[in-house]
Formats: structure tokens, C-alpha cells, sequence
């Protein structure tokens, strides 16, 4: 407990996490969704998911990842570590298997540890309403068979034939629908007319048909693992349980960040490697800060810089503006030349296995990369299409936003990139000297070896 009461994490989800493992009973707290608690605590869920994280940390809980079936959304197996989840499972339910998306059919959930409470796990129906709020209802029909079913639950609805991998999605308000179920897929019938608010069904297979009528809008409160890799608490406290080596599990759009002090070796030379290193620490912690106040996590510090994952596209921005006006802080602080230069891609990433820690891969990873080498101090380099996206965060943060064609290293052809820098603020690359910015020039002068901004001085010859 005294590492749990320590822990950085707030203090109403910590009491509440404490009298939900003392107080209430076994069925509560064998399989714990942090998320359904969250809501019921009405308190914010990613702090939640944090707490029970530092919860497992401290030896109060156990994390199990939960592996739920594509078609039926039940669970098909669970495991206590990343490195014992398969690439493909079959859910005997469905009688299908499906590749394992990180992001979409795993979530954690946690137990309380058997060293502070000793429960019975009770195996429950899995029909069960209770594990299948999303579905409506199902029925079996013969070859030949016709029914109408119903009312309908408002909104779309997704249809499927149970034990196959056929579904049909209807998007609909309050209107019914007529389908037909094949052997090969479900389709709208069009030779019958729709039901009012009712659901008009015929098997034209050659095999009996089990239908499901689900609500298509229907979302869990599951802390899947595209949302669990975007808090600092997990790559912090987990950085260290891996996918098994060669197994990289999909892990759904992210958007990725990459930052980069420039300059750093002229910077070394400058006050030492001491200080230096020093001045870096205390950057990293800024840009910690930085980002998990955007709600993003870091995944490992890379030389001078770092490499964060965002949920969001906006989040990544803010994060990446924060951090460079940090910078410029501690530039300011120090009377010395500290200017941050950032790279911002989100796309479809995968989770794996690299020197034995957690590690994010694939083409969005290295493109944001190589996008970061191209900005200049105080710049972000985003493809045009992302900075179109997030056009009203650049404004709401009075910044300026050039698009420019660059080619970008190891890469065919040539880009067009959103160069943003912060209104006001002055750019020296290469061996040009600085380069005040003005609302109708230029934003970017290219050079292959960016330099540190001279930091703002009333006076600046007497800048160090």
C-alpha cells in the first residue's frame, strides 16, 4: 500500500481503487474494466486506467489482456503478459479465426492480487445479456424460412450469421428492413418490402441460419490496447512486457511524434557535457510533462529527444508546440541557444518486441522520423494532408504554417509539407544569420545543417 499511496496518480481515483479491492464483493473485482469504473466513479478514464496500472505496479492487482472475438465480441482467450498473445485465434463459438488486432479486440483488464484478497473465479453464462449489451436479439431459421422481426432497436443495425464470417450493416433511423440470408453473405432482399420499424427476414440458404441483430453504434467501455499504449503510466511501468519476438500486433491510427534538440553537439562544445546533459534532463522532463498533459505517451527517449504515440492528431500538435516553447523557456533561462525541432505522421502502427522492450513500428513511425529531420529550430514538419486537419489548432496558437515541396531522406520524390512555427520567432539554419519571421515571407530559408535560434535579447551581442 505505500507504494500505491505514492504513486503519481490522483488521489480520488486512488481512494477509489482502495475501497473497490476492500469492500466489494468477489464478483466485483475478478475482472476488473477500468473504464466501466471510470463512469461509474464519474471520474476522467484515462486516470483510471493509469491508477490501476500503478495498482498492479505496487502488487494490489493483476493485468490480464482479454482477447475478444471479431464476430460474437467475447472473449476467446485471456493471458497475463503481451508476449503470450498469438498472431491468430479461433473463437469456437463463430467457428472462425482471425488475426489479433491490438487495437481492436484486446483490452486489459485486472483482478485484485491473491496476496491481499483470495476470490473465486465463477465461469458465468456467455450468452449472458450482461456480456452482449450489444446485441438486440438473435433467431434461427430453416432453408426456406421467413420471419419478421422486431421492434428494432433506433439507429443502424449489423447483421450477422452466426458461426460464419457473413454480416450486413444497415444504416437506418427509425425505418424497418428486408434481407436476405445466403450461403455466401447477407444482403437487402429487394423483391420483399421492408417492415415499419420491424425487421423482414428469409433464409435463401441451402443450411439452417442463426441471425444476430446487433446495435451498430454500439461501444464498449474496454481499455483496448490502442488506448493503453498512450498512457505514460504503461510505458512507463510496462515498457518491459513485449509481443514475442517477430509477432508485431496491429495497433490501430496513431499519431506519432518525434523531437529532436538542434544544434546539440555545438551545444555540448559550448557549456560541456555536463551541463549539457544536464540542460537535456531537464528537457526530457519538460516534454514528459508536455505530453502526458496532452494525453499522449512517451515511448523511449532517442538522443536528445523523444518518440511519443497520440490517440488523437490535435493532441500530438499541442504536445509538439508545448515542448518547443519549453524550450525556449529553458533557453531563456540559461542564456543559451535551445531550440526543439519536431515531426508529426499518424497512420496505422504495430506493437513489437525490440531489445527486449515495447517499442511501436512501421512506415507512420518512420515517416514522422524522417519529417522531423527536416524541420528547422522551433519548427514542425507535418505532410500537408495533417496540417489541413489541424488547421484551427495552428491558429488558436497564433502560428504560421508555410507549404512547402521537400524531398524527404529515403524516400522517392518529393513532399508536400506543412512547415508551422510559432508566430514572432526568429530562425537561424545553416550558416545564415537569423531570420526574423514576418506574416507575408518566407518561413523556411533550407539548409542541409539547421543551427540553434539566437535566443531574443534586448541586446544581443551580450547573449553568451
Amino acid at each position: 500500500l505505500d507504494r500505491f499511496a505514492n504513486a503519481p496518480i490522483d488521489d480520488d481515483v486512488r481512494t477509489r481503487v482502495i475501497e473497490l479491492l476492500r469492500d466489494q464483493p468477489d464478483e466485483a473485482v475478478t475482472q476488473i474494466h477500468p473504464l466501466e469504473m471510470a463512469a461509474a466513479w464519474q471520474l476522467d478514464g484515462r486516470k483510471t486506467i493509469e491508477a490501476f496500472l500503478h495498482a498492479t505496479r505496487s502488487g494490489l492487482t493483476e493485468l490480464e489482456w482479454q482477447i475478444d472475438c471479431p464476430s460474437c465480441r467475447v472473449g476467446t482467450d485471456a493471458v497475463p503478459r503481451l508476449d503470450a498473445i498469438r498472431g491468430r485465434i479461433h473463437c469456437a463459438e463463430c467457428n472462425i479465426s482471425f488475426d489479433v488486432d491490438f487495437a481492436a479486440n484486446v483490452h486489459a483488464t485486472f483482478t485484485v492480487h491473491p496476496a491481499i484478497r483470495k476470490v473465486a473465479r465463477v465461469v458465468y453464462c456467455a450468452t449472458s445479456p450482461y456480456f452482449s449489451p450489444h446485441v438486440h436479439g438473435y433467431v434461427t431459421l430453416a432453408p426456406d424460412e421467413g420471419r419478421e422481426l422486431g421492434p428494432l432497436p433506433a439507429g443502424g443495425i449489423l447483421l450477422r450469421a452466426r458461426g460464419t464470417t457473413r454480416s450486413l450493416t444497415i444504416d437506418r433511423e427509425t425505418a424497418g428492413a428486408a434481407i436476405a440470408i445466403g450461403d455466401e453473405a447477407i444482403t437487402v432482399d429487394d423483391t420483399a418490402a421492408p417492415g415499419e420499424h420491424t425487421l423482414r427476414v428469409v433464409n435463401r440458404g441451402s443450411h439452417p441460419a442463426r441471425l444476430q441483430v446487433e446495435r451498430a453504434g454500439w461501444r464498449s467501455l474496454r481499455a483496448h490496447g490502442g488506448l493503453i499504449c498512450t498512457i505514460p503510466g504503461f510505458t512507463e511501468l510496462f515498457g518491459t512486457d513485449a509481443p514475442a519476438t517477430g509477432l508485431p500486433l496491429a495497433i490501430g491510427r496513431l499519431a506519432v511524434l518525434f523531437t529532436d534538440l538542434v544544434g546539440s553537439v555545438d551545444l555540448y562544445n559550448k557549456v560541456g557535457d555536463a551541463r549539457a546533459f544536464a540542460l537535456v534532463q531537464e528537457h526530457w522532463r519538460d516534454a514528459m510533462a508536455a505530453i502526458a498533459e496532452r494525453n499522449g505517451a512517451v515511448i523511449k527517449t532517442l538522443g536528445d529527444g523523444v518518440f511519443a504515440s497520440f490517440t488523437e492528431l490535435s493532441d500530438a500538435v499541442e504536445a509538439a508546440i508545448d515542448i518547443m516553447a519549453a524550450g525556449e523557456r529553458l533557453g531563456r533561462d540559461h542564456q543559451i541557444p535551445f531550440a526543439i525541432r519536431a515531426g508529426i505522421h499518424e497512420g496505422p502502427c504495430f506493437l513489437v518486441r525490440a531489445n527486449d522492450r515495447l517499442d511501436l513500428f512501421g512506415s507512420t513511425v518512420n515517416l514522422a522520423a524522417r519529417l522531423s529531420a527536416t524541420a528547422g529550430g522551433q519548427q514542425l514538419a507535418m505532410l500537408e494532408t495533417s496540417a489541413n486537419q489541424v488547421s484551427r489548432v495552428f491558429e488558436r496558437e497564433r502560428c504560421e504554417v508555410e507549404h512547402v515541396m521537400s524531398r524527404i531522406r529515403g524516400l522517392p520524390g518529393e513532399f508536400r509539407i506543412g512547415m508551422m512555427t510559432r508566430s514572432g520567432r526568429g530562425l537561424a539554419t545553416g550558416e545564415r544569420p537569423l531570420i526574423e519571421r514576418s506574416r507575408t515571407g518566407p518561413i523556411l530559408a533550407r539548409s542541409s545543417t539547421p543551427e540553434l535560434p539566437i535566443v531574443p535579447s534586448k541586446d544581443p551581442a551580450s547573449v553568451d
